[in-house]
């Protein structure tokens, strides 16, 4: 991980109550700054990080893909 947050940073993690990839606030972060506990922005969810954003964006086109393909 090559940033290191801490508690009130935001960052983009994928959010089961919303089913989308949404922006989060960082709430608790371990010794070496990777984030432990995120709160959806959006609904206002808390749970675990989840490893960051599902949905990819293509660079030519600018549209929307899955991560899988």
């Amino acid at each position: 991980m090559s940033q290191q947050y801490r508690a009130g940073d935001s960052l983009e993690d994928f959010c089961r109550v919303c089913r989308t990839d949404r922006m989060h606030t960082v709430i608790a972060a371990d010794a070496a700054g990777g984030p432990l506990r995120v709160a959806c922005g959006y609904c206002g969810s808390e749970h675990q990080y989840r490893g960051g954003p599902r949905i990819a964006v293509d660079g030519l086109d600018g549209q929307p893909r899955t991560a899988s393909t």
